[in-house]
């Protein structure tokens, strides 16, 4: 299963991401190492396309030899994102905070249809951390 972190800019993707990957001890892909690794210095639209489609094509080669992959990505376009999800076994994890960024994305499309809504003002990180596992695995 492929878990994709995705929401504006100081939402706490990076941190739960973080948190994710080291429990699960899963690769986890993070779109601002991603951009700096191939050197894509492009917001534009176009240019967030192409970053987050080069994301998932990383995402389904590691969810090939492993059990789990972690995504954390702004990924502001839900077509591309639902797309996504069609073709492959992806819970979307959609984080929101009451903090605001200057680099706040201001096309960014919210998720409407399966997606795991976690307001990180709301909820410490670890307690995002447990309500994701219980997502992805009840027994836990």
């Amino acid at each position: 299963m492929i878990i994709w972190l995705t929401g504006q800019p100081l939402s706490g993707k990076t941190t739960i991401a973080s948190l994710l990957s080291e429990s699960l001890k899963c690769p986890w892909i993070d779109g601002d190492a991603v951009r700096k690794l191939v050197g894509n210095r492009d917001y534009s639209p176009d240019g967030r396309k192409a970053n987050i489609e080069l994301i998932q094509s990383m995402a389904v080669t590691a969810y090939k030899f492993n059990k789990y992959c972690v995504v954390s990505a702004v990924a502001p376009f839900r077509s591309q994102r639902d797309a996504f999800k069609q073709k492959h076994s992806v819970i979307e994890v959609y984080l929101t905070s009451d903090r605001k960024s200057e680099a706040e994305v201001p096309y960014y499309e919210p998720p409407l249809t399966y997606f795991l809504h976690l307001d990180t003002s709301l909820f410490t990180p670890q307690s995002c951390l447990d309500k994701i596992l219980y997502a992805i695995t009840p027994e836990y």
